[in-house]
């Protein structure tokens, strides 16, 4: 499940595009993370 993660992050970000800085690489990084990810409920708070 990883390896697929990695390498759609590298597919879909990172082949697709080149960044001015390494900051900038981590933003956008972490951007398609959260982006990935929805937000998940406690469940006892429904």
């Amino acid at each position: 499940m990883c390896e697929r993660f990695f390498a759609t992050l590298e597919c879909e970000l990172l082949d697709r595009r080149r960044f001015a800085s390494q900051a900038e690489a981590k933003m956008a990084c972490f951007s398609f993370i959260e982006g990935c990810s929805p937000p998940r409920l406690h469940s006892t708070l429904g």
